[in-house]
């Protein structure tokens, strides 16, 4: 999180159950999914996976 913190980006508190909503790159349209991985291209799949990696460590 502090990482998140140094580079300015915003942070909102994730529900497990239910819902979630993301917006991913600059574009301003916001996607929902209901599974606990987010329907993504292969690629961008392994770029989260590593974001969270390096953000939990």
């Amino acid at each position: 999180m502090a990482l998140l913190e140094e580079l300015g980006i915003e942070v909102y508190p994730q529900h497990i159950d239910g819902r979630k909503y993301m917006q991913v790159g600059s574009k301003h349209r916001v996607s929902s999914y209901l599974s606990d991985i987010p329907s993504l291209p292969f690629l961008g799949l392994l770029d989260l996976n590593r974001l969270l990696k390096r953000v939990s460590s």
